[in-house]
């Protein structure tokens, strides 16, 4: 039985889209990759919903880890402690 490599499984999910060149006539290929993974089969209303709330789940944790991290606690004086809880808010903005 035959399997395909990972790469060619990568590159069977580009497709080639035609778009106006605007430097010279005519068209150019573009790749885009589609994958199941990228295309959102929800209706739009449902979407921006889904936004909102990982935006707000995200906003909280944030605040979390901050307050978390503000909070005078003996524990926070071992500095392994302190370097997780001060890593974890640069992590999050940097996600």
């Amino acid at each position: 039985m035959f399997h395909k490599s990972l790469r060619k499984r990568f590159e069977d999910c580009y497709t080639a889209v035609p778009v106006p060149d605007a430097g010279a006539r005519g068209t150019k290929l573009r790749y885009i990759y589609y994958a199941p993974w990228y295309l959102w089969d929800i209706p739009e209303k449902a979407l921006r919903r889904r936004k909102y709330e990982l935006l707000l789940s995200s906003a909280a944790g944030l605040g979390l880890s901050l307050m978390l991290m503000a909070h005078r606690s003996a524990i926070h004086a071992i500095p392994i402690v302190f370097l997780a809880f001060a890593l974890m808010p640069c992590c999050h903005i940097y996600e």
